[in-house]
């Protein structure tokens, strides 16, 4: 007998408790630290062996208490196996004790039982599975995010003209004197003439460089194509707000707003004027000027379209511009068609006569070189280099209008 015999005796005899279970796990545990120690003592073979089968009775008996409980305590045991079962039936050759501590159904139980008690070995095996969830890496997407997200190419609303010359000389009508008139026969004729004088444009140059990793190219291949049209919008982005807004100093283009002799309005809040009015009375100012002009574009920061669109009637709060904004898409005002872009500044609009005003130069299109520059090589750099070269020639600046103070 060991020394834990006569405790197990005593709650085999009781009734079923969780007390009783409670302490029965704890002298399990107790158990499995004395195989152990025994395990790594010194002491000879036969003793060991001893040692064992006084545990074997233990085992029996909790096993017992097992059966007269319903739910038994994990045994610490190396998972309810007997003390000869984690000696495999040999004192002298331990086994692997790396079972995991789980219950096991009450037949197994049974089997162990009678395999400690005739010194045989016994092995009670789980069916499980292994997982490499946490080792499989996340999917990358095989593409990047869409390019959609600059305003759209102002330059595709406009005349172009390919030239063959960084410079380009034409001839810009401001006005015409004189006049027609009811002529006697015999009587002069009176003169009409055309107020007109040479100017000369220049192409500017707009362009972009960036440097890929050959790398990246080779890995991710549908990132050059994303880059790329990145890219060229940055550099649509720029080429609209020189058309529009370029100082002519610099080195910048002569835009639209910064040419002299265009027409220009300012919303008239202090009269009342609204956003919707100051656009009607753009478009006669446009028609009444010396080109004679009929707006057909009006260019509009997308804020300044969205306070257009939100314009409401006092009282009934109906919208002018679509009445029923469920249905009705507004892309024109008081028959003009409007186009948004980010590169004209907030509280501004254009309106343009794209029949008359005069036309964008084209140079060189847009552009897509590679190469390398400086340390590239060595260091596996490709450079991407995006170009295009525009000049302006306004030939009619009446059939321009500068609106201010939309709000």
């Amino acid at each position: 007998m060991s020394k834990y015999s006569e405790e197990i005796a005593g709650l085999a005899a009781q009734a079923p408790t969780a007390r009783v279970a409670t302490r029965a796990k704890a002298v399990a545990r107790e158990i499995a630290a004395d195989l152990r120690a025994l395990d790594a003592s010194t002491l000879s073979p036969s003793l060991k062996s001893k040692s064992v089968g006084e545990f074997d009775a233990d085992v029996a008996a909790l096993a017992a208490i097992q059966d007269a409980h319903s739910q038994m305590p994990k045994s610490p045991l190396r998972g309810g196996l007997g003390a000869s079962a984690y000696y495999g039936g040999d004192a002298l050759t331990p086994q692997t004790k790396s079972v995991p501590t789980v219950s096991f159904a009450e037949s197994d139980l049974r089997a162990m039982h009678a395999a400690v008690t005739n010194r045989a070995a016994y092995a009670i095996r789980q069916k499980g599975y292994s997982s490499v969830a946490g080792d499989i890496p996340p999917a990358f997407a095989p593409s990047v995010l869409g390019v959609n997200v600059h305003a759209p190419r102002l330059i595709d609303k406009l005349p172009s003209e390919s030239i063959q010359a960084p410079v380009y000389e034409y001839l810009r009508h401001t006005g015409t004197t004189g006049g027609p008139g009811v002529v006697a026969e015999g009587a002069a004729k009176p003169e009409s003439t055309a107020v007109v004088d040479t100017v000369t444009a220049e192409v500017v140059k707009l362009a972009t460089h960036a440097g890929i990793s050959w790398e990246t190219l080779r890995d991710f291949s549908a990132f050059e194509s994303y880059w790329q049209n990145e890219l060229i919008e940055q550099v649509y982005d720029l080429e609209a707000a020189q058309i529009l807004t370029g100082s002519g100093t610099s080195g910048n283009l002569t835009g639209l707003l910064s040419t002299s002799g265009i027409l220009t309005h300012a919303v008239d809040t202090a009269h009342s004027e609204s956003n919707l009015d100051a656009v009607e009375l753009s478009i006669a100012t446009m028609r009444a000027a010396t080109a004679k002009a009929d707006a057909n574009l009006l260019v509009l920061h997308p804020l300044d379209w969205s306070i257009l669109r939100r314009s409401k009637a006092t009282g009934t709060g109906n919208y002018f511009v679509a009445p029923d904004p469920t249905s009705d898409e507004a892309n024109s005002l008081w028959g003009v068609e409007v186009f948004t872009t980010t590169s004209l500044t907030q509280g501004t609009g254009v309106l343009l006569d794209t029949t008359k005003f005069g036309r964008v130069l084209v140079r060189d299109g847009i552009t897509v070189q590679t190469g390398t520059s400086n340390d590239d090589f060595v260091k596996n750099i490709v450079r991407f280099v995006i170009e295009t070269r525009i000049g302006l020639a306004v030939e009619r600046p009446t059939a321009i209008l500068k609106i201010t103070g939309i709000a």
